[in-house]
């Protein structure tokens, strides 16, 4: 199928600067490449503490599935998959976990996060998994830093990541917008909107800060 663009609903994902230069230039098989992507993908679409990924939900993964379909038709596609994860950990980029509830093994990104997991971390194991294939993302907190703020560095994605562990995704959205209506367009000024949120009560905060723009007509 031939690709149409990129249509001005798209949605985007936080992606490793590196990508776009050491891992592209240190990759040299294209499923590798291809499946580092799904994993991203896959992990990124998920909540909770630990973003990972598992070779059931990579073999349920329709579109890595049509893809492998055309570039390994007669291959054990289970097999392949596996190769790549294991080129992935050597080149570490990827990191592997085992559950200690049933001894299967989840795949994440090796960030400084990942690699203090503690060992045998649970990663849901017993959720049952159907093939699917997401038509459109709702918005992460990555998503609205790219559209809203700037390019995401790996400092920062490490504390949008601890922000969505600390404060619900209606907080976040609305501190996005503050930030955007009131042009502070930074992470720090909308941190402090969460933090204040946080301590007083979101709505006494609210409250209070409507109630000195009143006052100051």
């Amino acid at each position: 199928m031939q690709s149409k663009g990129f249509p001005d609903s798209t949605k985007y994902l936080g992606l490793p600067v590196n990508i776009f230069n050491q891992i592209l230039e240190n990759i040299e098989d294209i499923t590798d490449f291809k499946i580092l992507l799904r994993v991203i993908y896959l992990s990124q679409t998920k909540k909770g503490k630990y973003l990972f990924c598992s070779i059931d939900e990579l073999l349920s993964d329709r579109i890595l599935m049509r893809t492998l379909q055309k570039t390994h038709p007669q291959s054990d596609k289970k097999q392949i998959i596996k190769n790549s994860l294991n080129n992935l950990i050597t080149l570490e980029l990827i990191i592997q976990v085992v559950s200690k509830s049933n001894q299967e093994t989840s795949y994440l990104l090796n960030t400084k996060f990942n690699r203090n997991i503690p060992h045998g971390f649970s990663a849901n194991p017993d959720e049952s998994l159907e093939p699917w294939e997401a038509d459109e993302l709702t918005p992460n907190i990555f998503t609205l830093y790219e559209q809203n703020i700037s390019t995401l560095t790996p400092i920062i994605a490490e504390k949008l990541r601890e922000a969505e562990e600390i404060y619900p995704s209606d907080w976040i959205n609305e501190a996005f917008s503050e930030a955007v209506k009131n042009n502070k367009r930074n992470w720090s000024y909308i941190s402090s909107i969460l933090t204040k949120w946080n301590i007083q009560g979101k709505y006494s905060a609210e409250s209070a800060t409507n109630s000195r723009k009143t006052q100051s007509f």
